[in-house]
């Protein structure tokens, strides 16, 4: 809070307009004071933003530091006194006597000097000091000296004038602050008329005394007591004693500055009810939120599943439920001072960053893997882990780790894939014998069947080879999931195999009205594959394409060399993928529109087929579609 003067004017400066005083002199000294204590500053020009005020303003500064009850520096009280109002008293005291003035502070810098030039040095960088000019002057200025006057006469300076000084003491309990006033006359004029010269100087020396005693008694009325009553009611007010009486009658500075914090005593008293109001509300909305917080931490507590949270840049695990506790065996307390893959033996600290990677560029917000968590007593626990980021903005950025024991989703899983295995097996002996019988009555081998006859055999062939390719492609997937599909892989021309894809798909995609066309190819392209699992990935693309062509006539191929990789493309014309399915066309028994399984046949299974076989053979395998113009499914594979 500041109160300024402006002319005859008081008010209240906004707080927009404060300054910062932290590195002034009389700031850095009042905060060492005990309580109570009054620090009085030299006499200076007034500044304001660290540059000195035009017109120049000398002044003189009483600050006093206030505590609160804890014993800590809540604040100051500071008043600044215009001490140009004293200097021009002591001017017009010696308006007419025709001597010269001088005026010090207690360093001796000038305030008053016969040269305007010297005047206020100490703070325009030309500081000029009484005790330069006339050395006799220093002892006056001794801060163990009791002495108040001092004469000079012409035999001390040499230049034939007498000159007085006396040392006014600005506070009689602060004697170290003082000014000294000087008067300066020719020895001349002392001797031509002694009794008036004389007069003149004893009743002038006389007058400055007075002067002196005056502005020591003034200065304490002026400064002492109001700044004591402030700080005596802020340091009630602090401390809450009943606060005594404030100077809000007086119409200057320290009277509004009392007002203005009688003003903010009232506004702190109510803001006070305020908030004993609100920290009833706060205690309550704490109570229920910490309720909140104790239901969701037992619920993670008592999840079946291993929840785990760490940092996102340390990985350390800040935080672990009951089921992690029970899934791996390890306390709690060890749990909190180890990191997600200390848990998991298949990855160590680079390759589950590396899992990280996605989540923390933006890319993806949440990833899901299967791994296994290795147990306190070394058993090795199938899981599956479904990781999310989390980065609450002012908060720290961590991730969140459900795991989920999998290993009797895997028994079942596995006994499914025996099943099946063995019902494809039992199936496919006998639909074989089926399919070569019936294709030898749709031959001829038994003779010309009636055309009613031949139709319905026909049927019955092609539904056994229907069969027979559902049954293989079940077949498939299981050797895929066990590990057991083998791989003859050797280096060999690319072109001859998609010839021979493309031969054994022609009758597939003349029920579709479709032709393959290759429209770029490679005849010395060379490859390391297994030719009969490339010709099935081939087939699974091409009959893909004809299928799902809706209309259009033509499927395009296309073969690209790139130099170390050969890419192969089929590019239909047909309906697209829609965006929902994108994420999911190379899962087990997905296909974009379920009614096309029934409708044009097939398992779902052709696309997860491919892919792993790609992936044996070291490529990668991906497409690109768009909803109304067509999908091209293409497959990248190393060259020899």
């Amino acid at each position: 809070m500041r109160v300024d003067r402006v002319g005859e004017k008081t008010r209240v400066v906004p707080r927009d307009l404060m300054q910062n005083k932290h590195d002034r002199r009389y700031v850095s000294e009042t905060i060492k004071l005990p309580a109570g204590s009054i620090y009085l500053s030299e006499i200076n020009l007034n500044r304001e933003h660290g540059r000195i005020s035009e017109p120049y303003m000398p002044v003189l500064r009483a600050a006093t530091p206030v505590y609160d009850n804890g014993g800590e520096l809540f604040g100051l009280v500071v008043i600044n006194m215009d001490f140009g109002r004293q200097l021009d008293v002591i001017k017009r005291a010696q308006q007419g006597i025709g001597q010269s003035l001088y005026v010090t502070n207690s360093l001796g810098s000038y305030l008053v000097h016969p040269n305007r030039d010297k005047e206020f040095g100490f703070d325009l960088g030309h500081d000029e000091r009484v005790q330069r000019d006339f050395p006799q002057l220093t002892n006056l200025f001794s801060p163990t000296s009791h002495r108040t006057i001092e004469t000079l006469l012409p035999e001390d300076t040499g230049d034939n004038r007498v000159r007085v000084f006396v040392k006014i003491a600005l506070l009689r309990d602060h004697p170290e602050r003082f000014v000294t006033v000087g008067l300066s006359q020719p020895y001349d004029d002392v001797i031509a008329s002694q009794s008036t010269a004389l007069a003149n100087a004893i009743g002038f020396s006389l007058l400055l005394i007075v002067i002196g005693i005056a502005a020591a008694y003034a200065f304490s009325g002026l400064l002492v007591r109001p700044i004591g009553l402030v700080t005596q009611r802020i340091d009630d007010f602090m401390h809450g004693r009943e606060t005594g009486s404030l100077p809000i009658e007086r119409s200057d500075e320290i009277g509004m500055l009392a007002r203005a914090f009688r003003d903010l005593e009232r506004q702190v008293r109510s803001s006070e009810e305020n908030l004993q109001g609100l920290n009833r509300d706060l205690e309550g909305l704490v109570v229920n939120r910490t309720r909140e917080l104790t239901r969701f931490k037992n619920t993670l507590d008592l999840t079946m599943d291993c929840v785990l949270i760490f940092s996102a840049e340390r990985l350390e695990i800040f935080y672990a439920n009951q089921g992690a506790v029970e899934q791996v065996g390890f306390p709690r307390e060890m749990l909190l001072n180890m990191k997600p893959f200390d848990v998991m033996p298949l990855l160590d600290e680079v390759q589950f960053r590396r899992l990280l990677e996605p989540m923390l560029s933006g890319e993806l917000s949440f990833t899901s893997f299967e791994t296994v968590h290795r147990s306190k007593a070394g058993v090795d626990i199938p899981v599956e882990v479904l990781l999310q980021y989390i980065a609450p903005e002012g908060e720290q950025a961590r991730f969140v780790a459900i795991i989920r024991d999998i290993t009797e989703r895997n028994r079942i899983d596995q006994m499914k894939s025996d099943f099946i295995s063995t019902v494809s097996h039992e199936l496919r002996t006998p639909l074989t014998s089926i399919r070569g019988a019936l294709g030898l009555l749709v031959g001829g081998a038994a003779g010309d069947l009636p055309k009613q006859q031949y139709e319905m055999v026909d049927i019955a062939h092609k539904n056994s080879d229907r069969l027979i390719h559902l049954i293989n492609d079940l077949l498939d997937m299981e050797k895929i999931t066990s590990g057991k599909m083998e791989f003859n892989n050797e280096p060999q021309l690319l072109m001859p195999l998609v010839d021979s894809a493309m031969a054994e798909s022609h009758a597939y995609a003349q029920q579709f009205g479709v032709e393959y066309q290759i429209v770029s190819s490679s005849s010395t392209t060379r490859v390391n594959v297994d030719s009969d699992r490339l010709r099935q990935v081939l087939f699974n693309l091409l009959s893909n394409a004809a299928k799902f062509s809706a209309g259009a006539t033509r499927v395009e191929i296309a073969v690209i060399d790139n130099g170390p990789q050969v890419r192969v493309a089929v590019t239909d014309y047909g309906g697209g993928i829609p965006v929902e399915f994108r994420n999911q066309i190379f899962e087990k028994f997905t296909q974009a529109d379920a009614s096309s399984t029934r409708s044009m046949g097939g398992t779902g299974l052709g696309l997860t087929i491919s892919k792993s076989i790609i992936a044996q053979m070291g490529g990668t395998i991906g497409f690109e579609t768009e909803v109304g113009r067509g999908t091209t499914f293409y497959f990248e594979l190393q060259t020899v």
